[in-house]
């Protein structure tokens, strides 16, 4: 996480920004060789921005890049807290069992 080389030590926080980087990684490669930034814009913002405008992409996977991008935020007060993270999880979960 961003604060941890600054600050130096490892929190709550740190762990989602870690789940969150994790989850890009699962993303199918395919999507970040498409990927369209806008200036000033990271590469979190700019996937999950074209995931969502794409009207043929899954949208269990949107939701996800969507879930991600929220856990990586710069900021560690910007991120979800875990519990708010298990719930996005389980109603995307949700979703899933019912289709």
């Amino acid at each position: 996480a961003p604060e941890m080389s600054t600050l130096g030590k490892f929190t709550a926080k740190a762990d989602i920004w870690a789940f969150g980087m994790l989850v890009f990684h699962l993303v199918p490669k395919k999507k970040f060789a498409e990927l369209t930034m806008q200036p000033e814009e990271d590469a979190a913002r700019a996937l999950s921005r074209q995931v969502q405008g794409g009207a043929s992409q899954d949208s269990c996977t949107a939701k996800l890049i969507n879930i991600a991008t929220s856990c990586v935020a710069m900021s560690a007060q910007d991120r979800p807290g875990a519990e708010e993270v298990e719930n996005q999880l389980h109603a995307l979960l949700q979703v899933l069992l019912q289709n």
